[in-house]
């Protein structure tokens, strides 16, 4: 015999001492609901300003996080063109170096010849217009104009001279200016590699929000620690403080009932306490609901307890009842639970029975002396045939 219990029940107590703020009256709750809820208004307004300042924050990173992604295509630009013109400069250094200055210098070497040879050329005409005017053969004239002639062809070739001097210079000069090209691309480059950019601002701001955040949950902890809620639905009474009633920690706040849980005490007999186990099936009949009408309920066995402050000791059954039942039971109803102990033969039974191998001993023994013979009558020998007797072992 014995009565149904709610399954679970807990005693909500208050965590941290301060003022009720906020209280759950008696009734009904789900699951995360708010039991009690105490000031805070210290850490709220500290959340709220820290929140302002991850605002803020967030939005520097955004702008931050933008102007990197344009400054890095504008370096991709920048590196692309600056690449661009230094294999242009190597390009142009390398056809002064082996293509246009050997060409030049060539067509340098050959004017400077012809210039020659056209000088040489004058200046024999002079020697012989020279040799005929002291004969009176050939005018003055004629001389002074070969004389001409032959410095035209000396300062001629004098200019070719110059030109191809000046050529190689010129050459020599783009080489080194393209040169100087060359390497101000490969410093360019350089710059724009090792360029600082607005990385390390970034990396400060995501610090300064990683290190507000944890402010912040350790806040929101510390709120929540002030705050009881429901761990599942249930029936919630026995409430404690009111609002605006200050609350020390560890006091009594109310009493939670699981309602989707039943469990059923029962008292059972001292003689029946080693037949009983954790996790046995038990069936269940209350009062209430007819079995013949309604069924049964379903359970098993979670936990024995004996009660030695009585006189004489009380030996109570905890059962918890499977939710899938026929009807849902409440509490306080009053009933009778069967716990199954043991399933098999009536001789397994005497088995494992306490005192039952002795109780199997005497079983043996009698049926032992029911085949024993009786009165002095003897048993009966073979038959003619040479057959055994048949043996007749009795009915037990």
């Amino acid at each position: 015999p014995g009565r149904v219990v709610p399954g679970r029940t807990v005693r909500a107590t208050a965590a941290e001492s301060g003022l009720a703020l906020e209280t759950r009256d008696a009734g009904p709750v789900a699951e995360g609901d708010v039991l009690l809820r105490q000031k805070s208004t210290s850490e709220e307004r500290q959340i709220a300003a820290l929140e302002r300042e991850l605002v803020v924050l967030r939005e520097r990173r955004s702008h931050q996080q933008e102007r990197i992604a344009a400054a890095e295509g504008q370096r991709v630009v920048e590196t692309e063109l600056v690449t661009l013109a230094g294999s242009e400069a190597e390009g142009r250094l390398a056809a002064v170096q082996k293509g246009v200055g050997p060409i030049e210098d060539e067509i340098s070497a050959r004017v400077i010849e012809q210039r020659k040879a056209e000088s040489a050329l004058a200046t024999s005409e002079h020697e012989i217009l020279k040799g005929l005017a002291a004969g009176q053969s050939v005018p003055r004239m004629e001389v002074a104009r070969a004389e001409a002639a032959a410095a035209t062809g000396r300062l001629k070739v004098e200019q070719a001279e110059f030109e191809r001097r000046r050529g190689a210079e010129t050459r020599t000069e783009e080489a080194r200016r393209l040169r100087s090209e060359i390497e101000k691309s490969r410093l360019d480059l350089a710059v724009i590699e090792t360029r600082i950019d607005d990385r390390a601002v970034l990396l400060e701001i995501t610090r300064q929000i990683v290190r507000l955040e944890a402010q912040r949950d350790e806040l929101r902890r510390e709120v929540e620690r002030k705050t009881v809620r429901a761990p599942w639905a249930g029936q919630w009474g026995e409430v404690g403080p009111s609002e605006d009633e200050y609350v020390s920690r560890g006091d009594l706040i109310g009493v939670l009932t699981d309602t989707s849980i039943y469990g059923f005490v029962g008292e059972i007999r001292d003689a029946d306490l080693p037949w009983v186990k954790e996790k046995q099936p038990a069936r269940i009949r209350l009062r209430a609901f007819p079995f013949l009408k309604y069924g049964i309920l379903r359970g098993h066995v979670v936990q024995l307890e004996t009660h030695l402050s009585q006189e004489p000791p009380v030996f109570a059954v905890e059962i918890l009842l499977d939710g899938d039942g026929p009807y849902a039971p409440a509490s306080g109803m009053t009933g009778h639970a069967d716990i199954e102990i043991f399933r098999g033969t009536l001789l397994g039974y005497l088995l494992v029975e306490p005192g039952g191998r002795s109780s199997v001993s005497g079983l043996i023994e009698r049926l032992s002396s029911l085949r024993a013979p009786q009165n002095g009558s003897r048993s009966p020998g073979p038959d003619p045939a040479g057959r055994e007797p048949a043996q007749h072992s009795p009915e037990p």
